[in-house]
């Protein structure tokens, strides 16, 4: 399975394993620029899902046929983590800066654009129309999503969206089909406290959080409350490796190298601090009585004693 979400032509595509073989491609030309990574979910009855964080939207999409079952509109433009699965409960998470504020920003219509900036009257702004505005001009190659060196109503559109975009955590119970942006799948969701780009991390009926500057929260899966919030002593730093978790212990690693071990737990407590003293970016891998860490230069195994 392989996500292609980009700022035009966005695509789900399945290949066949064996052969390379494409099975199917959905095209998903309403999704710009994307990080995330999908899920599988594999109800109690019916074909198995893929559940696809998009821009501005989450998605289930049949596994066999590529057709997208239900999605849920709503959220930011810019997803980097990987949904949790657990049962029929999906958790997933968008944050995007300026997506905490309490009321969405607002955006003029392209028309009033048009009347303001579009000096030839073609229908489309450049970089020296947008002069006068320094702002607009200087952010054209971020919102240029064909890449034509232009501003058009299809650019203007998705950057509006962007900034009205709203940072969510989800607790999603599958089931359903088609629009479902009315909440009635969604259990609880979260506007705060989110991560950049950690994936959650459910472990032992607990949902944990690692937000850049070391801000670690702990929540009830079912209820959406937070258990804990606090920050980890040594590692205020910034995280783009998610949090990983064994034998009773989860770990958390910063980017500058900071691995914060803590005793699993609604009320976490810190158990040890290691600075690998390089920068890490890569999430820990668990592999039965084995962690491995991957920092900059170097892969590390550590391997728990036998007793």
């Amino acid at each position: 399975m392989l996500l292609c979400d980009q700022d035009t032509g966005s695509y789900l595509l399945a290949a066949d394993k064996e052969t390379g073989r494409v099975k199917w491609k959905a095209e998903r030309p309403h999704v710009t620029r994307s990080y995330s990574t999908p899920a599988v979910l594999r109800p109690a009855r019916g074909a198995a899902e893929v559940i696809v964080p998009g821009s501005h939207e989450l998605a289930g999409y049949d596994a066999g046929s590529g057709e997208k079952l239900w999605w849920i509109h709503g959220m930011s433009w810019q997803p980097k983590s990987t949904p949790v699965i657990d049962g029929d409960m999906i958790y997933a998470h968008w944050w995007e800066t300026g997506g905490e504020a309490e009321a969405p920003a607002k955006t003029p219509p392209f028309a009033e654009m048009l009347a303001k900036y579009d000096s030839n009257h073609d229908g489309k702004l450049s970089a020296e129309e947008l002069a006068p505005d320094p702002r607009l001009q200087k952010g054209l190659p971020d919102n240029d999503l064909g890449g034509d060196g232009y501003l058009d109503e299809s650019d203007w559109n998705a950057h509006g969206a962007r900034r009205a975009s709203r940072n969510a955590l989800l607790a999603v119970r599958h089931g359903g089909r088609g629009d479902l942006t009315d909440g009635r799948n969604v259990l609880w969701s979260m506007q705060k406290f989110l991560p950049n780009a950690p994936s959650p991390l459910l472990y032992r009926d607990v949902l944990y959080l690692i937000k850049d500057g070391g801000i670690l929260t702990s929540v009830d899966p079912a209820t959406g409350r937070i258990l804990k919030q606090g920050r980890l002593p040594g590692a205020l730093d910034v995280y783009y490796a998610s949090p990983v978790a064994g034998a009773g212990n989860v770990y958390l690693l910063s980017q500058s190298g900071k691995m914060t071990v803590l005793k699993a737990g609604g009320q976490w407590e810190v158990s040890s601090l290691n600075d690998f003293e390089e920068d890490c970016f890569a999430t820990p891998a668990i592999a039965g009585s084995s962690i491995y860490v991957r920092t900059r230069q170097t892969l590390y195994c550590f391997r728990a004693q036998e007793e």
